[in-house]
């Protein structure tokens, strides 16, 4: 096998590319305050005047883009200053926009919430917009106060000079008197954008891990355009986003080296966890992707197979009853297929979930349980060579999970430097061509991990 390096053949355009390209951040003062509703309601009306708009996600989270992507017609990607350099992301960005588009970047958590205290920005809204050079509105939650709004517009003004924060929108907000006490509060500080109204329908259903997805919503989009152009100031946040100013950074792209490779994607209501850079990349490598449902559908001719995260926990009983796909899989694994899964796609390689027969590949359970078990970012040293990573190597990623998972005689290959991981602070079963993990990596991030995925794809065909 070749070293990665000699398999890496990326290109970096051989100029710094210089745009005005507008852009917006929608940050909250904490989280629930509504930001994601409100972006959403940006997009939608945006997109009803006319915009080409590109959404982005600050932070590692899946299901925020899952909407974003429906309500713009365009992917949304994440934006995430851990996993990702400050170069990584202005590429990024800039891979994913155009001049004639607007990007709406919706933040995570408080606007300066990062990994940890005081000193330490990296994963915040605030870092991300500073990156980008982009101006940001905050979201503010709104209740019982006053006067007491001027103090909060002021320190959030103030607290970093390099952000260029630009306004206020409030939400919820019932009445007209409660909009001018709120406007005149903030008067010579920020100046207010709007004020969203409390609306059941505009509302999305929750569970364990956060919203549902997009493919469980129903969306009323002319409602949610209309509240929005009703109740913000449309024009005045589209001039911030054009007067942004100018971004500079390099495009990386890569060559086609993998043409030919057929790899499996595990896609419907149990698999729905992906990075869309995840995907992008084996396809710029010249991989032909392959959707397939693990529910309904046998498996494809292909050369590998990507699980993605998900609810294997609540299609366990029908992921028991496709017995014929976890028999080729199965097979196909001892054959040396390789195969990679991250968290809901780990667990599918187990023996069972809640019960129910699930791969058995390794020699492990797993059952929901009612408590987080895990959240956060997470780095993982390599103990041995993998699909996607050598030995030593150290990868960046993110984890999020209710289950917990008993292994009985399976082989480790992370140890977890930052995290949790499956057990004893180690992560990653190997088996063969096999890794499941609970991380999840960030193709933007480590790019060679899936081309040593892909290269192991390549030389292994069907």
């Amino acid at each position: 096998m070749l070293k990665t390096e000699e398999k890496l053949n990326k290109t970096q355009y051989d100029f710094v590319l210089r745009d005005m390209r507008a852009r917006i951040v929608i940050g909250g003062v904490q989280s629930g305050v509504g930001k994601t509703t409100i972006t959403l309601g940006i997009i939608a009306a945006l997109r009803k005047m006319g915009y080409d708009v590109r959404p982005f996600k600050v932070g590692p989270d899946f299901i925020d883009p899952s909407h974003q992507s429906v309500i713009a017609g365009n992917p949304s990607h994440n934006l995430d200053s851990f996993m990702m350099t400050p170069e990584q992301i202005r590429s990024s960005f800039l891979k994913n926009t155009s001049d004639e588009s607007i990007a709406v970047i919706e933040g995570v958590m408080g606007f300066f919430d990062g990994m940890s205290g005081k000193n330490e920005e990296r994963g915040s809204t605030a870092h991300v917009s500073k990156i980008l050079k982009a101006p940001a509105i905050l979201v503010a939650g709104v209740g019982p106060i006053a006067r007491s709004i001027g103090a909060v517009a002021l320190g959030y003004r103030d607290f970093d000079p390099d952000v260029n924060l630009q306004g206020i929108i409030f939400n919820p907000v019932g009445s007209e008197k409660y909009k001018k006490i709120l406007e005149d509060g903030i008067d010579g500080i920020l100046p207010c954008l709007g004020h969203f109204p409390k609306d059941e329908h505009l509302m999305i259903k929750e569970r364990h891990l956060g919203l549902k997805m997009a493919h469980e919503t129903t969306y009323d989009f002319d409602h949610l355009a209309e509240v929005t152009l009703e109740n913000i100031d449309l024009d005045r946040l589209v001039k911030i986003a054009e007067d942004a100013g100018e971004i500079e950074g390099e495009i990386t792209e890569f060559d086609p080296i993998f043409k030919g490779c057929r790899v499996a994607v595990a896609r419907d209501e149990a698999f729905c966890f992906y990075y869309p850079e995840n995907i992008e990349i084996m396809q710029e490598l010249g991989v032909e992707v392959v959707e397939f449902s693990p529910l309904r559908d046998s498996l494809p001719d292909v050369d590998g197979i990507y699980f993605g995260g998900g609810y294997p926990e609540l299609y366990a009983e029908e992921l028991e009853q496709n017995e014929g796909i976890r028999e080729e899989i199965k097979r196909r694994v001892e054959e040396g297929m390789p195969l990679y899964a991250e968290c809901g796609g780990m667990m599918y390689t187990l023996r069972k979930v809640n019960g129910y027969e699930m791969l058995g590949i390794f020699d492990a359970d797993a059952e929901l349980t009612e408590r987080l078990q895990a959240v956060g970012y997470v780095i993982a040293e390599s103990l041995s060579d993998t699909v996607v990573s050598r030995k030593g190597e150290v990868l960046k990623g993110h984890e999020f999970h209710y289950s917990v998972v008993h292994p009985g005689d399976v082989r480790f290959a992370y140890r977890m430097i930052r995290g949790k991981g499956i057990v004893d602070g180690m992560d990653g079963m190997v088996y063969k061509n096999v890794l499941a993990s609970y991380t999840h990596i960030h193709a933007v991030s480590h790019p060679e991990a899936f081309v040593n995925f892909l290269s192991l794809c390549h030389e292994n065909p069907k």
